[in-house]
């Protein structure tokens, strides 16, 4: 593009599109965006928000003619409403990163995968139930991980099968309600530590990267990022690698997080997400450049005028459950210049729902012991 767009549209109004935008915002752009969510996180703070359905075409239609250039801060857009963006983003002449292709993968696990397995990543073993699956089955041991193809995220839409049993009892409620195609099956893998590696890649190929950091999880939702990862170099190494690899073979261009099982001396390739990752956040105050900066910069391909390495920083989150007790100690911390504060003002909160998140520059034998109870 020869000027840099005045109107930047996002898909999705959650919190990563909040932390996005704000920084659009502190930079000069304006910012809209399209969702089927009311009283969301970017009206919550002042964003112009189109409510519509992903299905009503003449909503999205109007959305995508008020803007220049359109990003996304969540994958799980149904494929059709995806080659209806890119069809009438071709037409209007509005640039669409990433692009659409690298959300239909990341958004099928079976999909994501296999082009996993095409690059050479290790992965769990796996495969599709289908209609032909028999109830005999069995191409490895026990226990199996079943999860939804689709939609399924913080432990959402799994189900942990022990025994043959308990598979042939899943098998005859898929069969049921039949529900073929909606479901993979993964080998359980006895991993040591999750790492993730959140990389910015411009139209040009350029990749920047903050290096590995450390995911530890409290049921199933991530509760702490540790950077930086404190793993094998070469682990560090592959991951990145890995990464850089899966961005050029999709053509990729805006940030994305990709997840991996550290095992006792090998990476297993999890999942990635084509947008900027909760594990990312401790970026905003790492004394580098925010994985939010990189994600505009790299769409808008505008040239980084500076790098800075980044510090070792913590990001501990604040879900619903634990969020009315930790936030008085989170404002008491927070009179500490090492600790900042970041709350996404959703209207109501739940168990499970990230309220917002708290990083710490420093490292773990550092951090308040309250904030690991």
């Amino acid at each position: 593009m020869s000027s840099f767009p005045k109107k930047i549209g996002v898909l999705g109004s959650g919190q990563l599109g909040l932390m996005f935008s704000e920084r659009a915002r502190h930079l000069g752009y304006e910012v809209v965006s399209y969702s089927p969510d009311q009283n969301n996180p970017m009206q919550q703070n002042g964003f112009k928000v189109c409510n519509g359905s992903f299905s009503d075409r003449t909503a999205l239609e109007s959305f995508l003619k008020e803007i220049d250039l359109l990003t996304f801060e969540f994958e799980n857009i149904p494929p059709e409403t995806l080659d209806f963006i890119e069809e009438r983003a071709k037409a209007l002449n509005i640039k669409v990163s990433p692009n659409t292709n690298s959300l239909k993968i990341a958004q099928n696990r079976y999909l994501e995968k296999s082009h996993f397995q095409s690059l050479g990543f290790q992965t769990a073993q796996f495969f599709q139930i289908t209609e032909s699956i028999e109830e005999s089955y069995s191409p490895f041991p026990f226990p199996w991980i079943v999860k939804t193809i689709r939609f399924g995220y913080d432990g959402k839409g799994q189900t942990k099968i022990k025994n043959q049993l308990e598979w042939i009892n899943f098998l005859q409620k898929v069969k049921a309600e039949s529900a073929y195609n909606d479901y993979i099956v993964e080998s359980f893998v006895p991993f040591e530590t999750e790492v993730s590696v959140i990389l910015a890649r411009f139209e040009n190929g350029k990749t920047f990267t903050y290096g590995t950091i450390e995911n530890r999880h409290s049921h199933h939702i991530l509760d702490l990022s540790i950077f930086p990862a404190e793993i094998p170099t070469s682990l560090q190494k592959m991951a990145i690698s890995q990464t850089e690899a899966l961005s050029h073979s999709l053509g990729y261009v805006g940030v994305l997080g990709m997840e991996f099982f550290v095992t006792k001396d090998s990476l297993i390739a999890n999942e990635f997400a084509p947008r900027p990752h909760n594990s990312g956040h401790f970026s905003q105050d790492c004394n580098s450049l925010s994985q939010f900066d990189l994600q505009l910069f790299s769409v808008l391909n505008k040239s980084l005028q500076s790098w800075t390495e980044p510090s070792p920083t913590i990001m501990k989150n604040l879900v619903g459950e634990d969020f009315s007790r930790l936030l008085p100690i989170v404002r008491e911390l927070c009179t500490d210049s090492r600790y900042q504060m970041h709350l996404y003002n959703k209207a109501e909160v739940r168990t499970g729902r990230k309220m917002g998140h708290l990083n710490f520059k420093g490292s773990l034998k550092d951090l308040d012991k309250r904030l690991l109870d």
